[in-house]
């Protein structure tokens, strides 16, 4: 499977290889989902940090005596957005990591362009070939 870094970094070079092989892949719809699963994975760590501020907060509140209720529901709906961002992501991951099973390998630069085998040029042989007489498959 190709890393994602590598699509996310340079997808100009994962479309030509493809171009050479002869694969048709939607790289555009791999880069969109990995900075949409990015920006999502962003945004649930910041509400993380959030929750755990506002968590020692409402625990020097309490031991102070104060009304923690308003700060209380505040934080149910940051962990309910950050369960809503976790389960995209799950969506996003399993979405994009059967997309990626669909890329075929990068071909080296020396490999001649071409779809299957035919394109390949013979660069030097050794020895007889063995007689073979059944088809070769």
């Amino acid at each position: 499977m190709i890393d994602r870094r590598l699509i996310r970094e340079d997808p100009e070079h994962i479309r030509h290889g493809l171009r050479r092989r002869g694969a048709a892949v939607d790289i555009d719809r791999l880069v969109a989902l990995d900075a949409e699963h990015l920006a999502n994975l962003q945004q649930s760590e910041v509400l993380k940090h959030e929750r755990n501020v506002a968590s020692q907060e409402i625990g020097r509140m309490k031991a102070s005596g104060d009304d923690v209720s308003a700060l209380h529901a505040a934080m149910k709906k940051t962990s309910a957005r950050i369960k809503e961002l976790e389960a995209r992501n799950n969506e996003i991951e399993e979405t994009l990591d059967a997309q990626l099973l669909t890329v075929p390998n990068l071909p080296h630069p020396t490999t001649p362009d071409g779809a299957d085998a035919s394109a390949n040029v013979v660069v030097r042989t050794w020895g007889t070939p063995r007689f073979r007489p059944w088809p070769a498959q």
